[in-house]
């Protein structure tokens, strides 16, 4: 089993972790102590989602939450239907004010609970756009789906607290700082001092694009076996949705953070299109931080990453329109969008310390084990005219890495940072065959380069059986080219 040291040096950076958030200077969990004034502008928040009810079809009532998302932020989530006695009632005025507070809520903002500065920020441009019954978001549902997500810089690991485990080498041993023992050493005078490399696994998360927003939200995660299980807080926030609700529970969805769609400041789209980095500041309000948030969307397909690309520019045009029209005090803008081809290609030849040659193939997968509960680790796959690599990809300011914490020249939150982990000739390849069970699977076996060792095998899993299929096309063809 993987060890986890969830808890090391960048656990100075991270604040307070509570269920998967931690919490920024600007920030408070509701249902902690906050003051008295602050308590009662949250609490018909949490008044709102105590008594919303789901008011869609009664055939959807008894089905998952989980297993139908799009399904349920359409029918619930950016619903604004409420009870029939609670709306369009002439004596809905004579009741009690915290009543008609939370009321309001369910019929104005998307049914999703927020940190206290998100959520400031949201009521903020809900006053810009004032509806029959006063301010609105007007915010409308476009997509949502789970994404493996990576934080990067103080901003963005502050919502997405960075979780660490030991760095594995090829062969699924621990990798060791380059001033410690060799892992193979047996006698206590020689065993490996302090603690293995740091990676940092990337978060599944489910995210969320409305016209106004983005939203990264806390998605359910099997806890580990433990002997003694823990006890969830009461009141915690934020808490994942319960991989046994149904929509007839409204539940709502907690979010890590949430982020309108004008604080986009650029889009770097990674190299083969295996990867979106979205960058945001937000200059328009003087009690958040003005220090970049960068998130790492890691897609891992071509496919994948254009469609979402796609979308975030029709949300973000809209935006542009919106915030160009004759009403809107906010000046014109748009949105930087380039590739980091160039960073990539400087970054690996820097890796293997040598001319990297024509790149046939680059995957984001990951390397699994025969035996061993070792579970998956994260890798990148990469093909050139005369050889294959397998290389760990770290991202600067990830959290794994403390002295990477102060932005430095030149340098910007999230570019890659490449380690060889194997390399052969393509000549070197025996074999290139994708999995019997599994069609995302694939192994590709590397005849030695002395006959003191024996034949090893590069055990992948891709995202999709499409990339699969791929990579094994473009080895083979690799394969055809060298021989000739």
């Amino acid at each position: 089993m993987m060890l986890s040291f969830a808890t090391t040096e960048w656990g100075r950076y991270g604040g307070a972790v509570t269920g998967g958030g931690a919490m920024d200077d600007s920030m408070s969990i509701a249902g902690g102590s906050v003051a008295n004034s602050q308590m009662d502008d949250r609490k018909k928040y949490l008044l709102a989602e105590k008594n919303a009810s789901f008011l869609g079809p009664h055939i959807y009532k008894q089905i998952s939450i989980l297993d139908n998302l799009d399904i349920y932020f359409q029918l619930f989530v950016f619903s604004t239907a409420v009870e029939t006695h609670l709306s369009g009632n002439p004596l809905l005025g004579s009741l009690d004010p915290e009543e008609t507070a939370w009321q309001h809520v369910l019929e104005s903002y998307p049914r999703i609970q927020l940190w206290p500065v998100d959520r400031r920020i949201q009521e903020q441009e809900a006053n810009s756009n004032m509806g029959p019954r006063g301010p609105s978001t007007e915010e409308e549902f476009r997509r949502v789906w789970r994404e493996r997500i990576v934080g990067c810089g103080r901003p963005a690991l502050k919502r997405l607290t960075p979780t660490c485990t030991p760095r594995l080498g090829f062969h699924g041993e621990f990798v060791w700082p380059a001033s410690s023992s060799s892992t193979t050493s047996t006698t206590a005078s020689s065993a490996p001092k302090g603690r293995p490399e740091g990676v940092v696994v990337a978060r599944q998360a489910i995210l969320c694009c409305s016209n106004a927003a983005f939203y990264i939200i806390l998605d359910y995660v099997e806890p580990k076996k433990t002997a003694q299980p823990t006890k969830p807080p009461r009141n915690s926030f934020p808490k994942a949705i319960p991989p046994d609700a149904c929509f007839a529970e409204a539940v709502w969805p907690h979010a890590l953070a949430r982020h309108p769609w004008k604080h986009l400041q650029n889009i770097s789209i990674g190299f083969n299109f295996q990867r979106l980095t979205l960058r945001f500041r937000n200059p328009d309000h003087d009690f958040v931080s003005q220090e970049e948030y960068c998130y790492i969307l890691l897609t891992s397909s071509k496919l994948e990453t254009v469609a979402l690309l796609k979308e975030l520019q029709d949300v973000t045009d809209g935006v542009s329109v919106a915030m160009d029209t004759p009403t809107s005090n906010q000046p014109s803008r748009n949105v930087v969008i380039e590739n980091d081809d160039p960073i990539v290609l400087d970054a690996l030849a820097d890796a293997v310390g040598n001319v990297l040659g024509a790149v046939l193939h680059f995957q984001i997968l990951h390397q699994y084990w025969k035996k061993g509960e070792r579970g998956t680790v994260r890798r990148l796959c990469l093909v050139t005219d005369s050889k294959i690599y397998l290389f760990d990809e770290d991202y600067f300011g990830d959290g794994a890495r403390a002295e990477e914490m102060m932005l430095q020249k030149r340098q910007s939150w999230g570019q890659p940072i490449y380690r060889v982990v194997d390399e052969a000739d393509l000549t070197q390849i025996v074999s290139v065959e994708g999995a019997s069970l599994d069609p995302c699977a694939l192994t590709i076996a590397i005849r030695p380069t002395s006959r003191l060792y024996r034949t090893h095998n590069w055990r992948l899993l891709c995202r999709g059986r499409e990339g699969a299929e791929r990579l094994i096309d473009d080895v083979r063809k690799a394969m055809s080219m060298a021989t000739m």
